[in-house]
């Protein structure tokens, strides 16, 4: 079953797993990643519009983290594009979750269910290219490359159903909140510009902040607003 319908030592054992991608040393290796993701995401403001609605960029941002970091999906699969359309799906299944249990066409279960299929489908897509490679010892796990294993262990039946159901549970708990996190974080320092230059300084210390001068630049009220 899914982390969230799981008890006792199979709870235990299934979260001990997880954890296994929260380490010190899982964390270091996302930074790259993270960092990727959030260029791109800056780089669009500086280049779209001249105002910035916060919260649903950092939704945009964090789903695109949470699908590579969570659920080892590649650059190719997490672009644009395919990223609306996800967070699309993903916002309708969520207004639908406590929907009344009439699955009927045009209801609140009915939508909820065909948008958790549209997720299900491409998280079945990464399952399978991740069971079609056979060697991952010398490659970072993420956490649905740690749930794959631990499924295949002794032999197990790979439950697949239970996997994409798994997956979505790790979208959901790192999805929302972070994003809801970043906004205020984005909202405070907004607000206390000597905190900025504190924090592009302990970036640039430490060899991550972008080369790129258009990014780098200091962003004032003036040169965009966000709200």
């Amino acid at each position: 079953a899914c982390l969230s319908s799981l008890h006792d030592s199979e709870h235990k054992h299934r979260k001990r797993v997880i954890l296994k991608a929260f380490s010190r040393e899982a964390l270091q290796n996302y930074i790259p990643v993270m960092s990727e993701e959030i260029r791109a995401g800056v780089r669009g403001w500086l280049e779209g519009a001249p105002r910035v609605l916060v919260y649903p960029e950092m939704k945009r941002i964090m789903f695109g983290i949470a699908m590579r970091i969570l659920l080892g999906f590649e650059p190719a699969q997490t672009n644009r594009g395919t990223q609306e359309q996800l967070i699309e799906a993903f916002e309708e299944m969520i207004r639908n979750l406590f929907s009344l249990p009439i699955d009927v066409p045009f209801s609140g279960l009915y939508r909820g269910l065909k948008a958790r299929n549209v997720i299900h489908a491409k998280i079945e897509e990464n399952i399978r290219k991740k069971m079609a490679k056979r060697d991952t010892s010398d490659q970072f796990k993420d956490v649905l490359q740690l749930l794959i294993e631990h499924s295949q262990k002794d032999d197990e039946p790979l439950r697949l159903q239970e996997l994409k159901e798994s997956a979505t549970e790790l979208l959901f708990g790192g999805h929302e909140t972070t994003a809801s996190t970043a906004t205020s974080l984005v909202m405070f320092l907004g607000l206390h510009p000597e905190v900025v230059r504190k924090v592009r300084k302990e970036l640039q210390e430490q060899g991550l902040l972008s080369s790129d001068a258009q990014e780098n630049k200091h962003i004032t009220k003036e040169d965009r607003k966000s709200t």
